[in-house]
């Protein structure tokens, strides 16, 4: 993500320098907008229910998704409501394949 910094050279003013931002934004919304578009899969289940599936803590996975540990939009989302919906079998697809520590 492009930091918000001053205007970098002495030839580029405070207006092409926010210019410049406000492009980055713009591209950086649309990639967003589209995360939440993408529609996830029928096997979606509350975050608590997935915890027991998969034998984590609640905590462990509310931890995990918070941090940016495991990918927003394909694997789980919020709700309108602030609630997190797991995609069970991409969230298992993506435990199996990730590198044990």
């Amino acid at each position: 993500m492009m930091p918000m910094t001053q205007p970098q050279g002495a030839g580029e003013s405070r207006i092409q320098h926010l210019e410049k931002q406000l492009a980055f934004l713009s591209k950086e919304v649309v990639r967003l907008a589209e995360l939440v578009d993408r529609p996830m899969a029928n096997n979606v289940y509350l975050c608590e229910e997935v915890a027991n599936r998969v034998g984590l803590k609640r905590q462990t996975l509310y931890r995990k998704f918070k941090r940016g540990q495991i990918p927003q939009g394909t694997i789980w989302r919020y709700t309108p409501e602030g609630r997190i919906m797991v995609n069970l079998p991409a969230l298992e697809q993506w435990l199996s394949s990730a590198p044990q520590v």
